[in-house]
């Protein structure tokens, strides 16, 4: 921007343009200097200029180069001058401006015995400038050439003018922000948290800042173009509601963000808790003491703010850990069951079969001398006086040194009218007891470790087992099978010039194939073959076919 005249600069932001210096591309032979760039942002000649509320940043006054244009060329380079403002033989009011990263260069080729640069942010030539209230920073190479008139309240990141005036400082670091959009319709470079350009103008400012934000904003205003607003801090992890068993830990956490250096406390209740100073509130072994509404304060140097409510539940009902288990146990030997449990102040009561258990009121039973009738189903009530839990129904059974089966009866076959018998092999204890079963109901009389039939008939066959008793146990053994066969059956069929003659009958037992060729009563029937059948209970016979009548066979056994 270019001013010949007066000219008014407002709450503006000027950045990234560049004043370039002229160069002769088309000179070869002879000596042609370049051109001087003036004022990247702001050029101002004669004329009176005012510029106030405002940013310059990234502008560059680049001369031009000697020509012609090689890395050897002696052609005298051009300066560069003032990259944000240029003032020549005017006047300036600058009040309230931010300067920052704004360079000057001579031209790039050339004799780099030529060429300079002056005054990155501000330059003057026979010029006349005041400036108040002002933040230069990090401008190349220099913040000022030539001199100005210091209003007060200005900083410099360099030493490269001499301010003297109250409140005015070189040397020092004004710590920007990076260009950007901090509210306004122009973007600005914000005064951080720690910057020393914030909180020393006590008059002689704009009401309002470049975005329009008030000054001051606290009992003193900002030098520069953005005035620092203070910001409570804002809370990105709120603590949460949980509920937790007693005697259990509890980690509240609140994280909040927020300019200055921001410390924590925490309050329960609305009381202050001591040494509760951190993001993580950590509590151990809560009770019910515990419960109740907590929240974090977090604070800096603009304020507090209170974090959402986090209510801690407490339940102090028993919770069972780990529940008893059953056992089996040796006649006369001892044992015990468990149960672990947590709570505040609990109590145990046992049942055995749901009878409670004289004076059994710990978290251990002990069974001791295991006799008859400590058999059966236990369980535990644990309780405390916010309520109650019942444990898991165990069992507690007798081992078989109690009782054992130890050969039960075993399935057997035989034909109708032999003797049949089936027996058990219990250990134990005694007295020992025996009731046999067929088909589940008990057979009268069977009470013996045997049953014999003398003559077994079809109506004894079916399925037994036997029940083993003794004070201890009753154990029912597998199931056996009694197959009661009738007589021996025979079969025949004719292949070629034989009869094949199927006998089936009783395993293991003799049978005689009988043969006749007349039915009358005077009739013998002579024995044509003898054998024993098989496990399968089958046989098969061979014979001629008859060629001359009829020819007769039955089986006998034997």
């Amino acid at each position: 921007m270019t001013s010949v005249g007066s000219l008014i600069v407002d709450a503006c932001t000027l950045n990234d343009n560049l004043a370039q210096g002229g160069s002769y591309a088309e000179a070869t032979t002879n000596n042609v200097p370049g051109s001087e760039a003036a004022g990247g942002a702001l050029y101002a000649v004669i004329g009176h200029v005012a510029v106030s509320n405002s940013t310059f940043a990234f502008n560059r006054a680049m001369g031009g180069s000697g020509a012609p244009l090689l890395a050897d060329s002696t052609a005298p380079r051009g300066d560069g001058r003032g990259a944000a403002l240029m003032m020549v033989s005017n006047s300036a009011v600058l009040i309230n401006l931010t300067l920052a990263f704004n360079e000057a260069a001579p031209g790039p080729l050339g004799d780099t015995n030529t060429g300079r640069a002056f005054g990155g942010g501000i330059a003057s030539l026979n010029g006349a400038i005041t400036l108040r209230n002002s933040v230069l920073a990090t401008n190349a190479p220099a913040n000022f050439f030539s001199g100005v008139t210091d209003g007060g309240y200005n900083l410099s990141s360099d030493d490269s003018i001499i301010l003297t005036a109250t409140g005015s400082r070189v040397n020092t670091d004004p710590i920007l922000g990076p260009l950007n959009t901090n509210g306004g319709p122009t973007r600005t470079m914000a005064l951080l948290a720690d910057s020393p350009a914030r909180d020393i103008l006590l008059t002689n400012y704009p009401p309002v800042d470049q975005r329009g934000v008030p000054r001051p904003q606290g009992l003193r205003g900002d030098s520069g173009a953005f005035e620092f607003v203070q910001t409570l801090p804002t809370f990105v992890i709120q603590p949460m509601s949980t509920n937790a068993l007693a005697g259990t830990d509890v980690a509240f956490e609140a994280i909040a963000t927020g300019q200055d250096v921001i410390s924590y406390f925490w309050i329960k209740d609305g009381a202050l808790l001591p040494d509760a100073t951190n993001t993580t509130l950590f509590l151990t072994n809560v009770q019910a003491a515990n419960a109740g509404n907590y929240a974090a304060i977090a604070t800096n140097n603009s304020g507090s703010v209170t974090s959402t409510v986090a209510t801690l539940t407490v339940d102090s009902r028993p919770f069972i850990l780990t529940e008893p288990s059953g056992v089996a146990v040796a006649p006369g030997a001892s044992t015990s069951l468990v149960v672990t449990a947590s709570g505040p102040a609990v109590t145990y009561v046992w049942f055995h079969n749901d009878r409670i258990v004289p004076g059994e009121t710990n978290a251990l039973l002990t069974i001791s001398n295991a006799a008859p009738g400590a058999q059966g189903t236990y369980q535990v009530v644990v309780g405390n006086f916010a309520g109650s839990v019942t444990s898991r129904l165990v069992s507690l059974t007798f081992n078989s040194l109690a009782l054992n089966i130890l050969g039960p009866p075993q399935s057997v076959t035989v034909a109708e009218g032999d003797p049949a018998s089936l027996s058990v092999l219990a250990s134990g204890v005694p007295p020992i007891g025996y009731q046999w079963l067929l088909e589940s109901v008990a057979v009268p009389g069977a009470t013996n470790s045997g049953l014999t039939f003398a003559a077994a008939t079809r109506t004894n066959a079916g399925v037994y087992q036997v029940v083993v008793t003794n004070a201890y146990l009753a154990l029912t053994s597998p199931p056996a099978v009694l197959t009661v066969l009738g007589g021996p059956v025979l079969s025949i069929s004719a292949e070629s010039t034989n009869i094949m003659i199927a006998c089936r009958g009783v395993p293991g037992r003799l049978h005689r194939l009988l043969c006749a060729t007349n039915l009358g009563p005077a009739d013998t029937w002579t024995a044509v073959a003898t054998n024993t059948l098989p496990g399968s209970g089958s046989f098969i016979w061979t014979r001629p076919a008859p060629t001359n009548g009829a020819v007769y066979y039955r089986a006998a056994t034997p």
